[in-house]
């Protein structure tokens, strides 16, 4: 495949954004999780990062949400410490560290160089790993980690982000970051037509209703076999969201509900199921301002999420 290193093309997902809000958002929707098996969620804030950021924030928040739900899974007691540091900065730009540590079983060096590869290849071993993998790449970063048994892991990835002080400032005014995206090619039509500007995507993407391909596109950089690994993922995780979300309703429990809508709506987003992820929001917002339009609402998303369950599955291998 052929990319163009374009930032305007990702204008939608290149933005200002509060590191801080996000991690305080991070230990709202896994804090509950760590807490009931009684271990410690503790994430460092990040002191030297005292501005507003400009990168992608969606793609970060899904890293994080997927290294740190692994690190519960796999630690039965002790606490997982998130720690955020500049490790290089000039006037506009910097370079974060984020690392995962936990207190876990540890992992046998013969699995180590397993864990990044897609899911069909290394048996399940550290869900999302290879997602991650190939979504810090696309942000330009680097990812690793390091793991002794009987001690516990650390996962650790640097991305680039531009740093402002203004968060009303315009992306387009900052020098660009290098992200790959496909590259555009020249429309038959538009050339018949004279207009040398009109533009199509050059896409290999399934066809799948309630997904814009376009989006999805630009949003994993073209990669077709990334986008299948994470509906994959998403539909193994969220085909009984739903019926899960009821449960919790019925118990009472609004904030387990709200984090599973939220993780959902992230993924939806990767995915460029643009109408999902909208209705999951709209359901998430009524859980927890405690909406009386709620159910009405869950009735919308759940008609959105089978259907596109539904024409999913010819895609998805066992």
């Amino acid at each position: 495949m052929n990319f163009d290193i374009r930032a305007a093309d990702m204008s939608d997902e290149i933005r200002p954004f509060a590191l801080q809000r996000l991690l305080d958002q991070l230990e709202n929707r896994l804090g509950s999780s760590a807490r009931s098996k009684g271990i410690v969620l503790f994430i460092e804030t990040p002191t030297a990062v005292t501005v507003d950021l400009v990168g992608d924030e969606l793609r970060l928040e899904q890293i994080l949400l997927n290294l740190v739900g692994n690190a519960i899974n796999f630690t039965e007691q002790g606490k997982i410490h998130v720690k955020v540091q500049p490790v290089e900065f000039t006037d506009t730009t910097t370079r974060l560290r984020f690392e995962v540590h936990d207190t876990g079983v540890g992992i046998p060096p013969e699995v180590q160089s397993t864990l990044f590869t897609p899911i069909s290849k290394a048996d399940g071993a550290g869900p999302g790993l290879s997602i991650c993998k190939r979504l810090v790449e696309l942000m330009e970063g680097t990812i690793g980690m390091e793991s002794r048994v009987g001690v516990g892991s650390v996962f650790w990835f640097e991305l680039p982000f531009h740093w402002t002080t203004d968060v009303t400032r315009e992306v387009a005014l900052l020098p660009p970051l290098t992200i790959p995206v496909p590259r555009k090619a020249a429309s038959p039509l538009s050339h018949a037509a004279g207009d040398e500007t009109a533009e199509v995507m050059s896409l290999d993407f399934p066809v799948i209703s309630g997904i814009d391909s376009n989006k999805a596109a630009l949003a994993l950089a073209n990669d077709r076999e990334l986008f299948l690994e994470i509906l994959q993922r998403f539909v193994a995780e969220y085909r009984d969201a739903v019926q899960q979300t009821r449960i919790d309703l019925t118990r009472g429990d609004r904030e387990s509900a709200a984090r599973r809508l939220h993780n959902l709506r992230g993924a939806a987003a990767l995915l460029g199921a643009v109408e999902l992820m909208q209705s999951c929001q709209a359901v998430e917002e009524s859980i927890v301002t405690h909406r009386p339009d709620l159910d009405p609402r869950l009735k919308i998303f759940a008609l959105q999420l089978s259907s596109l369950m539904n024409s999913s599955a010819s895609w998805l291998h066992e």
